[in-house]
């Protein structure tokens, strides 16, 4: 028998984002992309920057589901470089469907909850040998908060590492 699983909180990231740039509707769905500007993680387990140049590429699906994936840098406060891939999903009240064929509007989810449901899983790859090893040797699972600051987009990535 396996043991349950269970998930601890590990650190928190804070990613400084620009507005999204909306491409429009594409065959997939309602595609935007936002630019990750900046952010650090101050924690006990890791310290380090988030580096610009990062994207948070979004789709918004037919049945009201956006997907997230985000590719960005860290740079540990020790100059290593850790690569982040966090890809998930975001069911909320605020999302619309798009409209199928036939439909003149879009319309409001009926099934969405009340509140949003944010869970992505989150890869890390960082160096294969030094303090930061730790990252490549487990799963990890977060949570997504979203702020908003008077010219940037604020994101709060909870990690928690799955034991």
């Amino acid at each position: 028998m396996t043991d349950p699983l269970r998930a601890e909180p590990t650190f928190s990231i804070q990613v400084e984002c620009e507005a999204a740039v909306d491409l429009g509707s594409t065959p997939y769905g309602q595609r935007r992309v936002i630019p990750i500007i900046g952010g650090h993680v101050d924690d006990e387990a890791l310290r380090a920057e988030v580096l610009s140049g990062g994207a948070d590429q979004q789709l918004v699906r037919a049945d009201g589901v956006l997907e997230l994936e985000a590719r960005y840098l860290l740079r540990s406060d020790d100059g290593s470089l850790i690569s982040v891939y966090n890809r998930g999903i975001v069911v909320s009240p605020n999302l619309i469907r798009t409209p199928g064929p036939g439909t003149p509007e879009p319309q409001q989810a009926t099934d969405a909850p009340t509140r949003p449901y944010v869970r992505t899983a989150i890869q890390f790859e960082a160096p294969a040998e030094g303090p930061h090893a730790w990252l490549n040797r487990s799963i990890f699972l977060s949570t997504v908060e979203l702020g908003a600051g008077p010219a940037t987009i604020n994101v709060r990535v909870q990690v928690y590492r799955v034991l």
